[in-house]
């Protein structure tokens, strides 16, 4: 996705949303009722900082040719789960 549209793309969701949206920032806390948008240049990740799940965003070489790909995002996410299910 173009950078330029992720912005306008989380924009237009927030307007349509009970939700808030926008495009995340790095190293954004994440926080319940909101969802968050990668940057186009950027893969978007799950990390923890204490209690806290924070953004993380990265720019590693495209996975199945996209930057941002979702399958970078789940796969933390699942890693995320998989350390607290094992603490």
């Amino acid at each position: 996705m173009p950078e330029a549209f992720t912005k306008s793309f989380a924009d237009r969701l927030n307007s349509l949303c009970r939700i808030s949206v926008k495009r995340s920032a790095e190293r954004e806390r994440v926080l319940p009722g909101h969802a968050y948008v990668a940057p186009g240049h950027s893969h978007l990740l799950l990390k923890r900082s204490g209690a806290n799940y924070m953004t993380e965003l990265s720019q590693a070489e495209p996975v199945n040719r996209h930057r941002p790909s979702v399958d970078v995002l789940f796969r933390s996410a699942a890693t995320m789960r998989a350390k607290m299910r094992s603490a």
